[in-house]
């Protein structure tokens, strides 16, 4: 597979390629260590600060971690690049692909905020 950049964002990379996929309907629920909360922080503040990927879909961050509930507890960020660095970690986390738009879904503390 070959990475592109493209409007001066990072290189397109398969994510299939770095994490294992868990289907939507496979979510398991479980509690996030204190490390995969804060690396999840830090990849929403790294998009919403480099990208401003805003106000695209219903759901999404809005604003600088102004997480929006999407179901039950669970949050999602959609972005064109994902780069998760989730494969070391334990928590709540999955994928999709939808088109060209990434979906990241994660349970976190409230606390955290």
């Amino acid at each position: 597979m070959t990475e592109e950049g493209g409007g001066g964002g990072p290189p397109k990379k398969d994510p299939r390629n770095l994490v294992p996929f868990i289907p939507a309907a496979e979510i398991i629920k479980t509690t996030m260590t204190r490390e995969t909360q804060k690396f999840i922080i830090d990849l929403t503040r790294h998009y919403l600060e480099e990208y401003r990927y805003t106000g695209w879909v219903a759901n999404t961050i809005r604003d600088r971690l102004n997480i929006q509930t999407y179901s039950k507890g669970w949050y999602v960020f959609a972005g064109y690049y994902f780069y998760p660095c989730v494969s070391g970690l334990k928590g709540s986390i999955l994928w999709m692909k939808i088109g060209e738009v990434f979906f990241l879904f994660f349970k976190l503390d409230p606390r955290m905020f």
